[in-house]
């Protein structure tokens, strides 16, 4: 039985969940020690940032333990570029003067 022998303590290991959009993802929750739950959680979050290409609306994703978010970060929105087709034609307009 673990815990009974002075020499073999117990590890308190916590099973953070990852949200993406708010929706827990199973397949990335790993089990890992309360000393690192922190630092494991900021690590893949930041890693699946940069992972999931841009979408048309910003997707935040965080690590939480329970209801406490440990870590976040957020893929954020593609802009148009709404000044592109002004400037040329504004350059083309220009150039035939």
């Amino acid at each position: 039985m673990l815990g009974t022998d002075i020499d073999t303590p117990v590890a308190a290991g916590y099973h953070p969940f990852v949200l993406v959009g708010g929706d827990p993802v199973d397949a990335l929750s790993i089990i890992v020690h309360r000393d690192f739950a922190y630092e494991r959680g900021t690590a893949l979050v930041s890693k699946m940032r940069e992972l999931i290409p841009r979408q048309m609306f910003e997707v935040p994703i965080q690590a939480s333990i329970g209801a406490q978010i440990i870590a976040r970060e957020t893929v954020h929105a593609m802009r148009k570029n709404v000044l592109a087709n002004a400037t040329a034609a504004t350059s083309a307009a220009n150039a035939s003067c």
